[in-house]
């Protein structure tokens, strides 16, 4: 796995496996070179994107005697690893680095208390 710099994707429609799961065909250009891969759900295909970023597995696949340019996408838990990563560090700061402690809430005095306020 390795992170690279997406130029172009190409998604086909979706279609069905013999065993009637959905999946959908894709294309991605990563230095000016086509892989091509699958995507079995559709948070998947929505989570690559054109002109971004991504982890990757890319590899070349032998196939009739003829190489093939292929990817893998990383599977679907560790999809969004990154954005929740950031939220948690957004709020351990917001959490943990807060300088300002809340004043300690102060006992009445008992010139404040009335005699009819007490249960017994």
């Amino acid at each position: 796995m390795k992170n690279v710099y997406i130029e172009a994707v190409n998604t086909k429609e979706q279609q069905t496996s013999k065993a009637g799961k959905p999946y959908w065909p894709m294309g991605i250009k990563v230095d000016n070179t086509w892989y091509n891969g699958v995507a079995f759900d559709l948070d998947q295909v929505k989570s690559v994107k054109a002109e971004s970023h991504m982890t990757l597995n890319l590899y070349e696949e032998e196939y009739n005697g003829k190489m093939y340019k292929k990817f893998k996408l990383p599977p679907k838990s560790q999809m969004h690893v990154a954005e929740l990563e950031a939220r948690v560090a957004k709020l351990e700061k917001a959490v943990f680095n807060n300088t300002a402690k809340p004043e300690p809430e102060k006992p009445a005095a008992a010139a404040e208390l009335d005699v009819d306020d007490l249960p017994f």
